[in-house]
């Protein structure tokens, strides 16, 4: 009983491996490198979009049936254009989540002798796993690589042939993964603002198994925090509109993004949405008494200038909280430029004293 509970496992475990293949090619054609990129013969699921497999600028394609084939990786070091790449884009409401990806390669006896296997996560800085010219299993199941919503491309970069002639190809490949409906299709989102208030609107065109929303907002479009909720639809594939005002804002650059949390816990979240600050919030004008500068805004922390029209001389500078009305002594009469910086921008007008 116990070599049958094995044997059970063993192909459960084969059977469930060949089954979560997002993307694969055996490549066989005449000479596929003739193609860049080339896609004839691939099986891709249909929640994702494939480039095809394709090559860099810094290397060239040469003749080969049933691989993918190039030379040129003649450098004596690392070559940012000497690559094969792969790009994968999960279509409008799927994400993406990668296991691994599996190749067998060929290299000739003066092609490469270096391999690196990068992701744009990263801008392609860093190796993952160990590529090699004759082909591996690169582990992909790093937090890195999971929920995936848009496109992401890898590279095999290679380097160290001893000739411009030396070859090196991917005869086959296999991403590994699986792909899911999100379980909230964000269709629009925006900010808009009036006087010390920001509202947020969003839209979705699907939602499922949908609990409730979070509105978070940064200063820095990194370091998010909460600042209200909003209840979900639930279940439904009608367009939902929501909206929610957020008071009180500082002045500045705000960000903002929604979280979405389903029933069971899981979370997404929408793009991240950028609102200017309040300087167009800002009134300067000169005052009924002569030498006085009246300044109406909700900004609580700017520095005010005023200066000569030439701009050489400075009349006056403080550091103000919202309303002003500054008289100015032993100032001539004629224009000025009266100059506000705010923390999200810099107005400056000419004035009549």
């Amino acid at each position: 009983m116990k070599y049958s509970l094995t044997l059970v496992f063993f192909l459960l475990l084969v059977s469930l491996c060949f089954s979560q293949s997002v993307w694969t090619n055996p490549i066989t054609d005449a000479n596929p490198s003739l193609s860049n990129p080339f896609t004839l013969g691939q099986t891709v699921d249909p929640n994702i979009t494939v480039s095809g497999i394709g090559r860099g600028i810094g290397i060239t394609g040469n003749a080969g049936s049933n691989r993918y084939n190039a030379n040129s990786w003649n450098t004596p070091s690392f070559d940012a254009d000497a690559y094969f790449y792969f790009t994968l884009t999960p279509n409008s409401g799927s994400s993406l989540n990668l296991i691994s990806f599996v190749y067998t390669g060929q290299a000739s006896g003066t092609g490469p002798t270096s391999f690196q296997f990068s992701s744009s996560i990263d801008g392609f800085s860093s190796s993952i796993g160990s590529p090699n010219g004759a082909g591996t299993t690169i582990d992909l199941s790093g937090t890195s690589f999971q929920n995936i919503t848009s496109e992401i491309t890898f590279r095999i970069y290679g380097w160290g042939a001893s000739s411009a002639a030396g070859t090196f190809s991917i005869n086959d490949f296999t991403f590994n993964g699986t792909t899911t409906s999100l379980p909230v299709e964000f269709s629009h989102i925006k900010v808009t603002k009036k006087n010390k208030s920001n509202t947020i609107f969003f839209s979705t065109a699907s939602e499922i198994n949908n609990d409730f929303f979070t509105i978070e907002r940064s200063f820095n479009g990194f370091d998010f925090e909460p600042v209200g909720t909003l209840k979900g639809g639930g279940n439904t594939t009608s367009t939902q509109n929501y909206f929610f005002e957020d008071q009180n804002v500082p002045s500045g650059v705000l960000y903002y993004r929604i979280k979405q949390t389903d029933f069971d816990g899981r979370f997404d979240y929408s793009d991240v949405v950028k609102v200017n600050g309040n300087t167009n919030k800002i009134d300067v004008f000169s005052g009924r008494t002569g030498g006085q500068i009246v300044v109406r805004t909700e900004i609580d922390n700017y520095d005010l200038e005023i200066f000569s029209i030439s701009g050489i001389r400075l009349f006056y500078q403080q550091n103000l909280s919202l309303d002003a009305e500054i008289f100015l002594q032993n100032v001539p009469s004629g224009m000025c430029i009266v100059r506000v910086v705010a923390p999200d921008g810099i107005i400056s007008k000419q004035i009549m004293l």
